[in-house]
């Protein structure tokens, strides 16, 4: 966790005292790399994932990063689905450690720029 922060940041989705989703973040070359989004069950469905999403690319435009990218799963066809539908395209496949083919793929979204 410490090694996440120091590389970036997170924000986190309340309800009450509760959090029910978190996001980190990393600056990478001209963009914002968005890591381990995560919402707890019960809330999912309700918008808190689209909310930090949409909280990471504010974040980026403010910083003056190009693209916000991520990567995903092959296997999480739902939530490759659910990042094109906000917008995030095809850039790359990768390869986790000890497989011989494509584990995941890498999304990126441009940003215009603030206004």
């Amino acid at each position: 966790m410490r090694a996440e922060l120091a590389d970036g940041g997170a924000l986190v989705a309340e309800h009450g005292a509760t959090v029910v989703g978190c996001v980190f973040w990393h600056p990478r070359d001209d963009g914002i790399y968005l890591d381990r989004l995560a919402v707890l069950p019960p809330w999912r469905g309700h918008g808190v994932g689209r909310r930090l999403v949409d909280a990471v690319e504010a974040l980026a435009r403010d910083a003056g990063a190009h693209h916000v990218s991520l990567s995903v799963r092959l296997a999480l066809e739902r939530q490759r689905a659910w990042y094109a539908s906000l917008g995030y395209g095809f850039l790359s496949e990768g390869t986790h450690p000890g497989y011989d083919r494509p584990t995941n793929v890498t999304l990126r979204k441009p940003l215009a720029p603030s206004t």
